[in-house]
């Protein structure tokens, strides 16, 4: 049952990075733009006051940028970058006990 739920959410993120993606048909390329993956969030309902906003995903995504030394996140980048927001979320959504 897991490995199906894991599955499906890759299905899902490649479909996600799919549409979101831009085509470099000089290069062949797939890849995501800063713009794109900042309105992705925006849908996604991850940009939210109080746990990211637009300038923390830009830093995170320069981040990621660094890594792969492009100005665009292939899939592999973007994946990369999606985790690190989902640990972030956790971060943010731990519960916090009052002593």
């Amino acid at each position: 049952m897991a490995k199906q739920k894991a599955d499906a959410f890759k299905r899902d993120l490649q479909r996600l990075f799919v549409y979101y993606c831009d085509y470099s048909l000089d290069k062949g390329e797939v890849y995501i733009k800063q713009t794109n993956v900042i309105g992705l969030l925006k849908d996604c309902k991850l940009i939210r006051e109080g746990v990211l906003d637009d300038n923390q995903a830009r830093i995170m995504m320069a981040q990621e940028n660094q890594i792969s030394q492009t100005s665009y996140l292939d899939y592999q980048s973007f994946c990369n970058l999606v985790v690190k927001i989902a640990q972030k979320w956790v971060e943010l959504e731990k519960p916090r006990y009052i002593y």
